[in-house]
């Protein structure tokens, strides 16, 4: 299993969360989830998909977006998964 992902990111949300919503939004494409709230110490909003698809280049694939509150403000992010295998694959 192995997903390609392109950002736009906000300033305001720090590398390691914005890894974090981005592994989340890798997890919700795999399990074909639209909507995911997020609530942790320095976090809090949701992360959701409309099935829209975007592209950049030669890179496709399914958009995400992260609408966070944080310590210094409202942030918002958006994640493009392309996939190198098939969703709803067994893991085993």
């Amino acid at each position: 299993m192995g997903a390609h992902i392109h950002l736009k990111i906000d300033g305001r949300v720090p590398y390691l969360i914005r890894e974090n919503l981005a592994r989340q939004a890798v997890e919700m494409y795999y399990l074909d989830i639209e909507s995911y709230k997020i609530k942790e110490e320095e976090i809090e909003g949701r992360i959701y998909t409309k099935g829209e698809h975007a592209s950049i280049g030669g890179f496709a694939g399914q958009v995400f977006h992260a609408e966070v509150e944080t310590n210094t403000g409202r942030a918002n992010l958006s994640f493009i998964i392309s996939s190198r295998c098939r969703k709803n694959t067994s893991l085993n």
